[in-house]
């Protein structure tokens, strides 16, 4: 496949035609899941493995690797590990990379108990990047499954990550629409219909995920699914990146593969005060700021073009971004509004 066609990276935000939308659970099947993982999770730990949620897994080699960087996570990864294992109708194997955490989160992983989880422990810090490539070296499976390990995967999200995969051979990433839910797992009514109407709205426009990428530092969403053989082409995860490795990945894969949105929510992100995406300090123009020089980087790489765009097209890009990011853009916008009515 040529590199840098704007017409294939164009195509990559729909797949093949337009997504087709799954229904989003509701509010009470989201509820009854996350009780459920919750309190296997909890059993699984307290037997010391003995036991906790077994999904119906095919028998045989894992077609599936799901990799889960963990750092400092005790209180989250057993329930990260057990939505993990109780996928069904997948062969999975899972390796928990652990950061040098400077808790139990290594132990806590390995109690939850299960032939199909490995532990790797990092002996000293080397970052998200780094987690994923010795992940991506190890794996069994053809396609590579990114979970984070105080995250939750919904029923069926391994199954419909790989699908579009399995499909389309132009096909090196995926991702899937999610939810945000508590330090606690709880769900907000109010900001789960928010997140609804946003990505509905997403879907039906007809976007560029180059242009996206470049605009709104897009990650291409959670539960990100890699076909293996395309992340060694590209030669891994950048571990230079403190933060945004896989935003630099979808863009790396955008330039010369599909990415293709699988239309369903499979993912729920749990928000709260150490998160590395959204925490304290991880501001628009921090994150901004930290992308440039890897723009720089790339475009120097690929003789001065990107996903499709030209040098001026993709400072021009850049410099929207900063626009955005600085708040520029909504203080524009919000004086064209107007005041709102009282």
């Amino acid at each position: 496949r040529p590199a840098s066609r704007r017409a294939g990276v164009r195509s990559v935000t729909r797949g093949v035609g337009p997504v087709v939308r799954k229904p989003p659970p509701s509010l009470e099947e989201l509820a009854a899941w996350l009780d459920r993982v919750r309190a296997e999770a909890r059993a699984a730990v307290s037997r010391g493995g003995r036991g906790g949620l077994s999904g119906a897994g095919p028998e045989g080699e894992p077609e599936i690797t799901v990799s889960m960087p963990a750092r400092n996570v005790e209180a989250y990864v057993a329930e990260a590990v057990s939505s993990v294992l109780a996928q069904e109708d997948v062969a999975l194997e899972l390796i928990v990379v652990d950061d040098a955490s400077e808790d139990g989160t290594a132990a806590v992983a390995r109690a939850v108990g299960d032939a199909r989880v490995e532990v790797v422990r990092q002996p000293s810090r080397r970052g998200i990047g780094a987690a994923h490539n010795v992940v991506t070296a190890r794996a069994r499976g053809r396609f590579v499954v990114h979970v984070d390990a105080d995250d939750i995967v919904l029923p069926g999200g391994l199954a419909a990550a790989v699908a579009p995969l399995r499909a389309m051979p132009s096909a090196a990433q995926t991702y899937s629409d999610f939810f945000d839910i508590d330090a606690e797992g709880r769900i907000d009514a109010t900001a789960y219909r928010s997140q609804l109407t946003r990505f509905d709205r997403r879907h039906r426009t007809d976007v560029t995920l180059g242009r996206e990428l470049l605009v709104h530092g897009m990650v291409a969403n959670h539960l990100r699914a890699y076909r293996r053989e395309a992340l060694l082409a590209v030669g891994g995860f950048d571990e230079s990146l403190a933060h945004g490795e896989d935003w630099a990945m979808t863009l790396t894969l955008a330039d010369r593969f599909d990415v293709v949105a699988t239309g369903g929510w499979h993912y729920a992100r749990r928000i709260h005060d150490a998160n590395t995406s959204v925490g304290p300090g991880m501001t628009p123009l921090r994150l901004w700021r930290d992308h440039l020089p890897v723009l720089r980087r790339m475009m120097a790489d690929r003789g001065g073009r990107l996903c499709g765009y030209g040098r001026l097209e993709v400072g021009s890009l850049v410099a929207l971004r900063w626009a955005h990011a600085a708040g520029v853009i909504p203080a524009l916008k919000r004086a064209v509004r107007g005041p709102r009515p009282r």
